[in-house]
């Protein structure tokens, strides 16, 4: 009961959220939270200067950033560095450092966006049934599973690959054995 999404697993939000106080939170919903909760990039990159910004002139050195680097078990490379110091004064800014923050994010929002408009497998194969099911008994033949190997362009349907698909071996491809 506790798993609202139905995806069989019961996630910590599901768990330590509303017991009985309205419907659980859509994934918007849920994006949206964690967005207002995230903390601010400015924030970030102001206390990312104040722990490294050793002299205190409120920018970062390229001696600070590596020994930062080292800390962490990497090494400051010169692309890097360059990568940090855009205007080449030989400081990293705030402004800089919030440029290639921003940079991160959009980067990881896309990478978001696309996982979340992938295909839903399930999509497609009730599709494909649909397409290629021809006497509509909501299975797939060989001959039917023949026609959409041939609509790829190519026939790939061998028989060690019908075999496999064809778990049950009754001779048709159901919903179930195709996901």
């Amino acid at each position: 009961d506790e798993d609202a999404d139905k995806d069989g697993f019961v996630s910590w939000e599901e768990f330590s959220g509303p017991k009985g106080n309205g419907p659980p939170m859509s994934p918007q919903q849920k994006e949206q939270q964690q967005r207002r909760n995230a903390p601010n990039p400015s924030q970030q990159v102001d206390s990312m200067i104040e722990l490294l910004d050793t002299d205190k002139n409120g920018k970062l050195s390229r001696s600070e950033l590596e020994h930062f680097f080292n800390t962490t078990g990497d090494t400051l490379t010169d692309e890097a560095w360059n990568g940090f110091d855009k205007d080449k004064d030989g400081l990293v800014s705030k402004i800089e450092l919030l440029n290639i923050f921003t940079q991160q994010q959009q980067q990881q929002q896309h990478q978001q966006t696309s996982q979340t408009n992938a295909p839903d497998p399930a999509l497609q194969v009730d599709s494909m049934i649909e397409k290629f099911d021809v006497d509509k008994d909501g299975k797939l033949s060989r001959s039917e599973l023949d026609r959409f190997s041939e609509s790829t362009g190519e026939k790939i349907l061998t028989d060690e690959i019908w075999d496999g698909f064809d778990k049950d071996k009754d001779g048709l491809v159901s919903r179930e054995e195709l996901l």
